[in-house]
Parts: C-alpha cells; structure tokens; sequence
C-alpha cells in the first residue's frame, strides 16, 4: 500500500468529513454533533489524508446506517 503523506489540520478533516455526512444523518432523523477540543483547533499533522479520512468516513457511514431510531 502506497501512502500519500503530507502536513494538514486534524479540525479539516473532521470539519470536511461532517459536512459530508451531516445531510445523510438528518435525513434519517438521526442528529450528529461535533466537538474539536481546543488543543486540536491548530493541531497538524504529517500522514496519508485520503486514508485518514476513508477511516472517518467508514466510522462514521457505519454509524448512521446502523443507527435505529
């Protein structure tokens, strides 16, 4: 597996991959919320972000479709 690192912001990613998921959420009546602490606000980090955020958006896709309400 080839990685493709480089330096971003953690609070992009999050930022990026709940916009993403914000719309599907709500139209299951499910509500999603996120909280970056503050320490995180500036945080960056050198890693594959591609990759990073297929986790996020794994973790999180499972999360709604399992999600009974």
């Amino acid at each position: 597996m080839r990685l493709n690192k480089s330096v971003f912001a953690v609070s992009d990613l999050i930022n990026d991959v709940f916009e993403l998921y914000e719309v599907t959420a709500s139209s299951k009546n499910i509500e999603i919320s996120k909280t970056i602490p503050p320490e995180f606000e500036n945080l960056k980090i050198y890693a594959d972000r591609g990759k990073l955020t297929q986790i996020c958006n794994n973790l999180l896709s499972n999360a709604i479709k399992f999600t009974r309400k």
